[in-house]
């Protein structure tokens, strides 16, 4: 079982074999505090021989990112640095901005939590708030795995207005309350635009690429956080903790409660979704693509094989479960289990 998600570029060449990336980039618990156990259990402890973090919270599989970059498995080269030696064999001479692609503009995280994230939102890219080093950062969820009644908050509930958010912010109270909960499950598929008021619920294990500009860091705006405390290293402390920043101010000004509420609110959220039989075991989940990526899961439900061609782009590829053998028009092989991530250049 893969997922797949192919980003939007015109390519001419490849390179002769997949490109399998390093399994262990992973953020750190003062980043993400609410971090869960499913990263560790279930995807990573068998790529390493010493033991892993229990509570993972981010796995950064394929990331440009200076802060956070992916490195390849093999050698020391890190993600940015191949892609700038490599665009050729990646994308076309047609592509018109070489750094575009060398700098990456794709971040995909593996996600898992064992506490509810903050409310947040991303601003757009000319948010004036925004420093020079900053940009938005439009992103979708693909859920993995839901424990019973976990669930995710997409705007409001219906008939909240801008007032009833800030009071409830300046009195702490519980802003939960006038957020819209979903129950999910495995297969989901949300794209989360700039401006919309979102939160992971606990219990939930998710892929999230994201668009990310070049040479720049995503911005997130913190609109509530559960009146939570913490301590220098990410551990839960009402009595002595510091809370983590907040961004009301910003926040205040991108949402508009009264339209971000209901359910054709959240069917926008939603796109499309078609199914596809390729042979006897094999299917094909694909998710209406936006304007920087296409996400599709096939599952194998035995062995069998299919042949990929894509029309644009490269894809980066993720393994749910199991594992897959790839094989280039070259008959370059490359095998990768669970929980490791691979570049497929464009074919």
């Amino acid at each position: 079982m893969v997922f797949i998600m192919s980003h939007h570029l015109d390519a001419k060449e490849l390179l002769k074999t997949a490109i399998l990336l390093a399994p262990h980039n992973f953020t750190s618990l003062s980043r993400t505090p609410w971090a869960g156990y499913n990263i560790a259990k279930k995807f990573k402890s068998h790529h390493f021989k010493a033991d892993v973090p229990q509570r993972i919270g981010e796995s950064w599989e394929f990331s440009c990112e200076p802060s956070l970059p992916s490195y390849l498995q093999e050698g020391d080269l890190s993600l940015p640095e191949f892609m700038k030696m490599y665009s050729k064999e990646i994308c076309s001479e047609q592509f018109e901005s070489k750094d575009f692609v060398a700098q990456g503009d794709l971040l995909v995280k593996l996600l898992d939590t064992s506490q509810p994230l903050s409310f947040q939102l991303h601003p757009e890219d000319d948010d004036p708030y925004l420093s020079d080093g900053e940009c938005g950062k439009p992103e979708s969820w693909l859920i993995l795995k839901a424990e019973e009644g976990a669930g995710i908050y997409l705007g409001f509930k219906e008939n909240v207005s801008k007032n009833d958010v800030k009071e409830i912010i300046d009195s702490q109270g519980n802003l939960n309350e006038l957020m819209q909960f979903i129950p999910v499950k495995p297969y989901d598929y949300f794209d989360i635009s700039p401006k919309i008021p979102h939160a992971i619920g606990a219990g939930v294990t998710l892929l999230e690429p994201q668009r990310i500009l070049p040479n720049k860091i995503g911005k997130t705006y913190r609109l509530w956080d559960w009146n939570r405390k913490y301590d220098p290293a990410g551990n839960y402390d009402l009595q002595s903790g510091a809370p983590r920043d907040l961004h009301i101010e910003q926040c205040m000004q991108l949402i508009d409660p009264l339209r971000q509420s209901g359910p054709s609110f959240l069917k926008s959220l939603k796109p499309k979704i078609t199914k596809q039989c390729l042979g006897p075991h094999i299917d094909k989940i694909s998710y209406e693509k936006n304007r920087y990526y296409t996400t599709e899961v096939i599952r194998f439900k035995d062995k069998d094989s299919i042949r990929c061609t894509f029309k644009f782009g490269y894809s980066v590829v993720f393994v749910i479960e199991g594992s897959i053998e790839i094989t280039s028009k070259f008959n370059k092989s490359l095998i990768a289990s669970k929980g490791l991530t691979i570049i497929l250049p464009y074919y």
